[in-house]
C-alpha cells in the first residue's frame, strides 16, 4: 500500500515514478529482500539498498504459530477477555529440552510431573512447568503483570540443571477471539518476553513466517528462483557484523583455544564445517579485530574466528549469494564491505566500541552524514564519499554517475559492478575507499554448505 502510494503521488514532490528505490538496514534490510521477491510490490520500485539484511531470517509456520499459541496461554492465565483453558480432560502440554525459565520465581513445586500437571490445571494462573535434574517440578503462572520468559540454554555459561520446560496449551477454538480482545498494552507487553522459540544467529523472533499467501518459501530458498529481472541492488555488511550476535551461540571464552573454536563450530555449524574453519580464518583475519567484551584486552585467534564466523555466516556471505542471483537475472548488482570502528556511536557506549569494531549497524550514520556520530575527518570523508554513492544510485541506478561526483575523495573513486566469480567489494576505511577483489571467497565457499 505505501509502495502504491508513492507511485501515484511521488511526481507531486517533484519525483520520478520510473525511479524509486527502497532500502534499508538490518531487519529493514530483510524487507527489502522480502519486498524484491514479491511480486504484488515488484512493479513499484526500480532499485534497492540493502544494509546488512537478515537474508535468513524467516520462520517457519510451526515456529511462528508456536509462539503465538504460547502468547495466548499467557494471556489465558491471565485471564484475559476471551482467553480460555480447554477443559480438564483435553488438557495438552508442549515440551522443550532445551529451555529454562528466565528470571520468574515459581509458585508452587511437586515431585512428580502428573502432580505437577494436575495441580497447574486446577491453578488458572498456571501454564509453565520446569523439570529439574533432582525430579523437582517447578510451577510458573503469570504473576505481577509479567509472563513467564525463556533463554536458551545453550547460549549460558552456566543454565540451571534444568532437563525440560513444559507449556500448558489453550484451547484452540478461542485463539482468534483471544487475541483480537486482548488489551494493547498487555500484548506489547507479554510480546516483549522470550517466547519458547527464541532467537538464534540465523533466525529471529519476530521474523515473517512462511504461511503459503504472502510467503511461500524461505528467502534463502526464493532467491534462487524468484529474483526479479533488471533490478539494480547496492548490497553489503560490516566487518564484525558478528560481535552483536555471538550472545545468541554457546558460550565461548576470549581465550579459547583453537580446539575449543572447533568444538563451538561443530555445535553452532555442524561437524563438516569445523574440517576447514580454522584454515580458512588463518588466511582471512582481517584487520582491526574487535578486542575481548570482558576485558577490553586482545582476544585469542579461536575467539576472533569465532566472531567472524558468525557475521559472515549469518549476513556476509549471504549477501554475495543474493548479489550472485541479482547479476544472474540481468541487474546491476555492487557490493560493499565497511570497515571503520566509529569513534563515538550513540547505541554503544564508548568503552564497549573497541569491543564491538565495525559492528552491525554502525554504517547508518555515515550514509546519512549524521554529524554527531560521524567525526574525524576520515570519518568525515567515508562518509561524503557513502552519502555520494547512495544518492548517484537512487538516481541513475550506477553509484559512479549522478548529481554527486565530487568528495573529499576526488574523483569519486570508482565502484565496480559485482563479478561473482570475482568476489570484487568496495571497500570503505577511514583511510580509504577502493576495490578488493577475491573477498571472502573461501569463507563463503564454506559456509555455502549449511
Amino acid at each position: 500500500m505505501a509502495l502504491q502510494w508513492v507511485q501515484q503521488s511521488i511526481t507531486a514532490f517533484g519525483g520520478d515514478p520510473d525511479r524509486v528505490t527502497i532500502f534499508g538496514e538490518s531487519s529493514g534490510g530483510s524487507s527489502v529482500a522480502y519486498h524484491m521477491l514479491n511480486t504484488r510490490s515488484t512493479p513499484y520500485f526500480k532499485r534497492a539498498i540493502l544494509e546488512s539484511p537478515g537474508i535468513t531470517q524467516t520462520n517457519t509456520w510451526e515456529r511462528a504459530s508456536g509462539n503465538t499459541r504460547y502468547l495466548v496461554s499467557s494471556l489465558a492465565a491471565n485471564e484475559s477477555v476471551g482467553c480460555t483453558w480447554p477443559s480438564t480432560t483435553n488438557q495438552t502440554w508442549v515440551g522443550f529440552t532445551t529451555l529454562q525459565v528466565k528470571s520468574a520465581k515459581p509458585i508452587s513445586h511437586s515431585s512428580t510431573m502428573e502432580d505437577a500437571k494436575n495441580t497447574c490445571v486446577a491453578m488458572i494462573h498456571c501454564y509453565v512447568l520446569q523439570e529439574l535434574h533432582n525430579g523437582t517440578i517447578q510451577l510458573f503462572g503469570y504473576d505481577q503483570g509479567r509472563g513467564v520468559g525463556f533463554t536458551n540454554k545453550t547460549h549460558l555459561t552456566t543454565p540451571l540443571p534444568v532437563l525440560s520446560v513444559h507449556v500448558r496449551q489453550p484451547d484452540v477454538a478461542c485463539e482468534e477471539v483471544c487475541l483480537v480482545q486482548a488489551d494493547a498494552n498487555q500484548l506489547v507487553r507479554l510480546g516483549s518476553e522470550d517466547a519458547p522459540h527464541t532467537d538464534s544467529i540465523l533466525l529471529d523472533l519476530l521474523s515473517p513466517a512462511v504461511d503459503g499467501v504472502e510467503l511461500s518459501a524461505p528467502l534463502t530458498e526464493l532467491y534462487q528462483t524468484s529474483m526479479p529481472k533488471g533490478i539494480d541492488v547496492i548490497a553489503g555488511s560490516n566487518l564484525d557484523e558478528g560481535t552483536e550476535f555471538m550472545p545468541a551461540t554457546p558460550k565461548l571464552e576470549c581465550n579459547a583455544s583453537v580446539t575449543e573454536f572447533q568444538q563451538w563450530a561443530t555445535e553452532v555449524y555442524g561437524p563438516e564445517i569445523k574440517k576447514m574453519i580454522v584454515v580458512d580464518y588463518n588466511a582471512w583475519m582481517i584487520d582491526p579485530v574487535p578486542v575481548c567484551p570482558y576485558t577490553n584486552e586482545k582476544a585469542s585467534f579461536g575467539y576472533q574466528a569465532a566472531v567472524r564466523s558468525v557475521g559472515d555466516s549469518t549476513i556476509t556471505c549471504r549477501v554475495q549469494t543474493w548479489l550472485s542471483s541479482v547479476v544472474k537475472h540481468g541487474g546491476n548488482a555492487f557490493l560493499y564491505n565497511f570497515r571503520i570502528t566509529p569513534r563515538f556511536s550513540v547505541n554503544v557506549a564508548s568503552s564497549h566500541l573497541a569491543s564491538m569494531g565495525s559492528f552491525h549497524g554502525a554504517e547508518v550514520p555515515f550514509v546519512f552524514g549524521l554529524p554527531e556520530e560521524v567525526n574525524g575527518l576520515g570519518e568525515i570523508n567515508a562518509s561524503n564519499a557513502m552519502g555520494c554513492y547512495w544518492v548517484n544510485f537512487a538516481s541513475s541506478g550506477d553509484p559512479n554517475n549522478g548529481p554527486c561526483l565530487k568528495t573529499f575523495f576526488d574523483p569519486l573513486p570508482n565502484w565496480d559492478p559485482f563479478i561473482p566469480t570475482e568476489h570484487n567489494a568496495l571497500v570503505i576505511t577511514n583511510t580509504s575507499v577502493r576495490m578488493e577483489s577475491d573477498f571472502k571467497s573461501i569463507v563463503c565457499d564454506l559456509f555455502d554448505q549449511i
